[in-house]
């Protein structure tokens, strides 16, 4: 297995909105979820018949290192169905659940045979279904972090006249937090 090394380029300069220092005369000027979400277009998407293989090996390519070794990649795929409609998300966690819950307790077999079970069930079976908890592109980056811990996840989709427009995960949040603070 070969390593992909990240272009210089992996990460746009300027690709992400400057964050301004809090306010608290400002109000209503607060950063909402169109501000920091990640556009659809840049996320990886999968359909939901397809096998969890393939949804491992979808993620797995969007890897790369950094110069520092560090991996960088989105840690989740979308899940659309036949009609397009985004139906749920995909995490690394959820993966792993899902072959550990196949498998049993001993990964040995999974790591020895050419073709480990577990591997093709559908994606559905697995996903995080996304009408639990989503985001609108108005919400305030309050109303997203609020939601994201009452819902105890990392990501969430935002939705636009019920279509998908982006993601928002909690690495965002936790930028905007920190650039708030500095």
């Amino acid at each position: 297995m070969s390593t992909k090394y990240c272009s210089k380029n992996h990460k746009k300069e300027g690709s992400r909105p400057e964050v301004r220092r809090w306010d608290p005369e400002a109000g209503a000027s607060m950063k909402t979820v169109r501000d920091i979400m990640v556009p659809i277009s840049e996320y990886p998407v999968i359909g939901d018949t397809e096998p969890l293989h393939k949804a491992i090996k979808m993620l797995h390519d969007s890897f790369c290192l950094d110069d520092r070794n560090v991996i960088l990649g989105h840690r989740s795929i979308l899940v659309q169905n036949a009609a397009g409609e985004l139906v749920g998300i995909l995490t690394i966690r959820t993966m792993l659940s899902a072959i550990d819950a196949e498998i049993g307790p001993s990964w040995a077999d999974f790591f020895i045979r050419p073709e480990p079970k577990g591997l093709d069930m559908p994606v559905r079976n697995v996903m995080r279904p996304v009408w639990s908890v989503f985001l609108k592109p108005d919400d305030t980056v309050a109303d997203a972090i609020h939601k994201m811990l009452r819902g105890k996840v990392n990501i969430l989709p935002v939705m636009e006249k019920d279509r998908p427009v982006g993601v928002v995960r909690s690495i965002e949040l936790f930028q905007v937090l920190g650039e708030l603070l500095t």
